[in-house]
C-alpha cells in the first residue's frame, strides 16, 4: 500500500536544526507517510544525521547530491518519485507541530475543492525563541487578491494534492521565490488555495533574514509578481504592490525589521 502523505525536504548544511526537524515529522500523530529527503551536497554533518534516522525508520527515503542543485530542482525530483496522495513540504530548520498533518488531511478530505492548504506559523529565531505569529487569509477569493501584495501561504507549511503536479511544477529557472511562481500558476490553472487559521509550524528566521531577502531575491521576485499579476488580473493598479515591496527590500535592515514587525501583527482572524 502506498502512503497517504509524501513529505519532501531538501537539506543543505542544516546540522544544527535537522534533528528537531526530522523528529517533528516522524512523531506526527498521522503516521501513514513517507519522508523523502535529499542532501544537497552539504559540507557539514547533515547527511550522517539523515542516514542515522533512515537506518531506524523505514519511512525515510534519502538521497545525496554530488553537486548543489538548489531547492527548486530537488523538490521537483522528490515529488516526481513520491507515492502519496498528498505532498507536504518541510524545511530542514523548521518544526512541524504534532497534529499538523492530521489536521491538514482532515480539512482537505472534507473540502474537496481546495487543492493547496497552508497554516498559520509561529516565527522563531536561531535560538528557538518565539518571535511573531503569521496568519494568512483562508478564503480563495481573498487569496486571489492578496497574492498581489505578498505570498498568501507559508511554503514550509503547505500540503498539496499530488494531482496538482499533473499540470504544474516548480520553475527550475528559479533558485528562489519558486513558491510564489507556483502559487500564481496554480491560481491561473484554476486550483484553489486556503489556510488553516491555526499555528501548526514553527518557522525559523535567521539573523540575516532581511539582508538575504533584500539583495538576493528582490529583482527576481519583482518580475515574478508583475508577471503573475498581469496573468491573473491584466493591467491593473495592483502592480503598485510589488514595486513597493521591492523598494522595501532596499531599505536598511533595521528599518525593514521595524516595518516588518509592525505589519506582521495585522493578522487575519
Amino acid at each position: 500500500m502506498n502512503p497517504r502523505v509524501s513529505v519532501v525536504m531538501s537539506v543543505y548544511n542544516a546540522e544544527h536544526y535537522l534533528v528537531d526537524s526530522i523528529k517533528s515529522i516522524l512523531n506526527q500523530s498521522y503516521s501513514d507517510l513517507e519522508f523523502l529527503i535529499v542532501d544537497d551536497c552539504s559540507s557539514d554533518n547533515s547527511y550522517n544525521i539523515i542516514k542515522r534516522f533512515a537506518d531506524k525508520d523505514p519511512r525515510i527515503r534519502h538521497f545525496k547530491n554530488n553537486i548543489n542543485k538548489g531547492l527548486t530542482k530537488n523538490l521537483n525530483f522528490l515529488i516526481s518519485i513520491s507515492k502519496g496522495t498528498y505532498i507536504a513540504r518541510m524545511d530542514a530548520d523548521d518544526i512541524s507541530l504534532g497534529q499538523r498533518f492530521e489536521k491538514q488531511i482532515d480539512f482537505l478530505e472534507k473540502n474537496i475543492s481546495i487543492d493547496i492548504l497552508g497554516t498559520s506559523i509561529q516565527e522563531i529565531n536561531e535560538k528557538g525563541e518565539l518571535l511573531f505569529i503569521r496568519k494568512y487569509p483562508n478564503e480563495p477569493k481573498i487569496i486571489r487578491q492578496y497574492i498581489c501584495k505578498a505570498s498568501p501561504i507559508a511554503h514550509p507549511a503547505v500540503m498539496m494534492r499530488k494531482n496538482v503536479f499533473n499540470n504544474l511544477s516548480y520553475n527550475e529557472k528559479l533558485r528562489t521565490s519558486q513558491d510564489i511562481d507556483l502559487w500564481f500558476n496554480a491560481l491561473k490553472n484554476g486550483y484553489q488555495i486556503s489556510n488553516l487559521n491555526e499555528i501548526l509550524l514553527f518557522y525559523r528566521r535567521s539573523e540575516t533574514f532581511y539582508q538575504r531577502r533584500a539583495f538576493r531575491k528582490g529583482v527576481q521576485e519583482l518580475f515574478i509578481y508583475l508577471n503573475g499579476i498581469l496573468m491573473l488580473h491584466g493591467i491593473t493598479w495592483r502592480i503598485i504592490f510589488p514595486v513597493l515591496r521591492f523598494l522595501f527590500r532596499l531599505l536598511p535592515a533595521k528599518a525593514s525589521t521595524f516595518i516588518y514587525s509592525s505589519s506582521i501583527r495585522k493578522s487575519f482572524n
